[in-house]
């Protein structure tokens, strides 16, 4: 789990409106939370990304306040991350929230997290999150993609509050709701048993007041190492025979003139 006690949270900080803030590259938070994006990128065939920028996320009062009702209650608070659909160029651009229901990452900041819009998963239908960045990235799906010619990706660093975890030996899609006398599920590689499917741990939480989005950060993925060295060497190549080429011409253009000049 990634604590909270390195990363500030301006839980005073309250406006009726959800807006971002950009943190400069030397602000604390952003140190922190880059560090912790990056070290728990585990995934071993996506090479570790570039963080291009991070935000402070300012929910508005009322979804701050239902949170904070939430976690005094059952306590255990944890960040955790969330990849969704993004259609718009939050981040990259500025830090304006979209209006369009599809993208799904304004909607959490200014509405947060829907169990009316949860997808049933390994262990339920619920909200999920996970400590593990990259397996995170996997669900980062219909981005803006490329812009100015660059790809981009988008994340969401959370506050949730998890209380008491309950560790499933094995996954049960039929889930609505903790066991009782629980507040949350942690879908642990180590605990959960002949499932092929989970090698990065899931947390879930069934209850919309249980989380809240903290952070976003965008990062620019890396090709795969070795994709990578055939995207390089096939550049060269194109630079090597578009030089090639050149040459030809320049030879070609001096022969021409050597001919009139005989003429």
């Amino acid at each position: 789990m990634l604590e909270v006690s390195n990363i500030s949270t301006d839980s005073n900080f309250i406006r009726q409106e959800p807006f971002l803030y950009k943190l400069h590259e030397e602000d604390k938070d952003y140190k922190c939370v880059s560090e912790l994006f990056l070290s728990s990128w585990k995934h071993l065939d996506k090479p570790v990304p570039t963080v291009v920028s991070t935000w402070k996320v300012y929910c508005g009062k009322d979804l701050i306040s239902q949170y904070e009702r939430y976690r005094k209650k059952v306590g255990n608070e944890c960040r955790l991350f969330h990849g969704t659909k993004t259609i718009c160029p939050i981040g990259l651009e500025s830090g304006d929230l979209c209006i369009e229901r599809s993208c799904s990452i304004c909607y959490i900041i200014k509405e947060g997290y829907k169990l009316k819009y949860a997808k049933v998963g390994l262990f339920g239908k619920g909200i999920y999150f996970s400590s593990t960045s990259s397996k995170c990235d996997n669900f980062n799906v219909k981005l803006v993609g490329i812009h100015n010619g660059i790809n981009y990706k988008i994340m969401l660093m959370n506050s949730v509050a998890l209380g008491k975890i309950y560790k499933p030996s094995e996954n049960d899609f039929s889930l609505t709701s903790p066991p009782p006398g629980y507040d949350s599920v942690c879908g642990d590689p180590n605990t959960v048993k002949n499932l092929k499917d989970l090698k990065h741990d899931e947390i879930i939480v069934y209850n919309e007041d249980a989380s809240i989005p903290q952070f976003l950060i965008v990062y620019q993925p890396r090709l795969n190492f070795k994709f990578e060295k055939v995207v390089v060497g096939s550049v060269l190549l194109v630079k090597i025979a578009s030089g090639v080429f050149m040459v030809i011409i320049c030879i070609g253009l001096l022969v021409v003139i050597k001919v009139l000049d005989i003429f």
